[in-house]
């Protein structure tokens, strides 16, 4: 059975700031876990990469077996601590999340 998710060397960059270097997890199907970590630490950016919504700068990500943008939606559930969309999607974003709805 394929890991609920697996994330090896993930990096992701947004110009010259690195939010995201070599990270690597595995989760088990049927396993609890929790990310936490101060603020600033790269929680975000590691959820928007295992949900598809932010593709890694390098590294791979599987989710029950797949990428994450071929994963079928209805796999994923996530529920953030906000959602304010106005103030962290630009327009492009915000119109391709209520898309995939």
């Amino acid at each position: 059975m394929a890991p609920a998710v697996r994330a090896e060397h993930i990096t992701k960059s947004y110009d010259d700031t690195v939010a995201l270097d070599g990270v690597s997890l595995t989760v088990e199907q049927g396993e609890i876990f929790a990310l936490v970590g101060p603020n600033g630490a790269g929680k975000t950016t590691l959820v928007r990469t295992l949900t598809g919504t932010a593709p890694p700068t390098s590294g791979s990500i599987t989710i029950l077996g797949k990428s994450p943008d071929l994963i079928e939606k209805d796999r994923i559930g996530l529920l953030p601590q906000s959602f304010t969309p106005p103030e962290r999607l630009t327009a492009r974003e915000l119109l391709s999340y209520y898309g995939g709805l």
